[in-house]
């Protein structure tokens, strides 16, 4: 190595390349300039972000359309999805109840039909149906009673003997 190439003139850091009288100037080595975005002064010719021509809109709402859409399809399968499920609901509620009722009305079938079905009776308010019917066919108890669910009545129907 010469002195002169030692030797680091102002601005050049630790991996700077000397400098040489033999090395080309970037604009003459035929690379480009530095653009915009490298902290060169805006070329003439590229406009300015502010003054970029918008185009125009051709959206007009329709992500909203479908949106609203898809989310009222939702909330309908989600009713329909509430309303059958609730009618299970108080088919299930029936039917217990009646199962309950038409063995209270079979364990009392030995002081008669009238305070078998009395307590049958007893049995399907606290259970929050309403009995429809309450016989005998010889020893066994045939209950019907209803639940209402606000879509209609569900029914329930049973029978117990001794």
């Amino acid at each position: 190595m010469h002195l002169p190439d030692l030797i680091r003139t102002p601005g050049q850091g630790e991996g700077a390349a000397p400098s040489s009288p033999d090395r080309p100037r970037p604009s003459e080595a035929g690379i480009p300039p530095r653009t915009e975005g490298e902290g060169a002064a805006p070329s003439p010719d590229r406009p300015r972000l502010s003054e970029a021509r918008i185009p125009p809109q051709t959206d007009r709402g329709a992500a909203t359309v479908w949106a609203a859409c898809a989310i009222a399809a939702l909330v309908a399968v989600a009713g329909l999805l509430w309303g059958l499920g609730s009618a299970a609901i108080a088919r299930h509620r029936a039917g217990g109840a009646a199962d309950l009722a038409a063995l209270a009305a079979a364990g009392q079938a030995g002081h008669g039909t009238d305070a078998a079905c009395g307590r049958a009776h007893w049995v399907a308010d606290r259970m929050g149906a309403r009995m429809v019917s309450c016989r005998f066919e010889g020893w066994d108890a045939l209950v019907e009673v209803t639940v209402d669910t606000g879509l209609g009545p569900a029914a329930g129907r049973a029978r117990a003997g001794p």
